[in-house]
């Protein structure tokens, strides 16, 4: 499944998780790719939450403008491997990308972070398989 949001924008009231892959315990089937467009003003951008893992989910050439609820992520993924989040660009978010018990394999390349509290942070029994590969990164905001 392909969801190309050719340049568009989706704005959130940020309240919510404005695009969901969330599974109720079963895997996905076919890989699943988000691209193109800009993700603004929700506690989640793209969430990807499952009972059981998820695989093979791309997130590329996306901007998430505007997470900030606290403890909300730009991308989240929770147990998903074999994924990919690339070409970027994380402007005044909470977390860039929350990667939470994942079993690995997971890569993260070419991504842009400014105003961003946590660039990347990963929790539970893949944490120590998170990997930043060609990052950029500004300061993050004053206080």
């Amino acid at each position: 499944m392909v969801r190309d949001f050719k340049g568009f924008t989706v704005t959130g009231d940020g309240n919510a998780i404005l695009i969901g892959v969330i599974s109720p315990g079963v895997s996905n089937t076919y890989p699943i790719t988000i691209r193109n467009g800009t993700i603004q003003n929700g506690t989640r951008g793209v969430g990807a939450l499952a009972n059981t893992s998820l695989a093979d989910i791309a997130v590329k050439n996306m901007v998430f403008n505007d997470i900030v609820y606290q403890g909300g992520a730009a991308v989240e993924f929770e147990q998903v491997s074999s994924s990919t989040i690339s070409n970027c660009t994380f402007n005044n978010v909470y977390y860039g990308i929350f990667d939470g018990n994942s079993p690995g394999g997971n890569s993260y390349n070419n991504n842009s972070f400014t105003k961003t509290i946590f660039m990347a942070i990963a929790v539970g029994p893949g944490s120590n398989l998170l990997t930043l590969d060609r990052c950029q990164f500004a300061a993050p905001p004053s206080n």
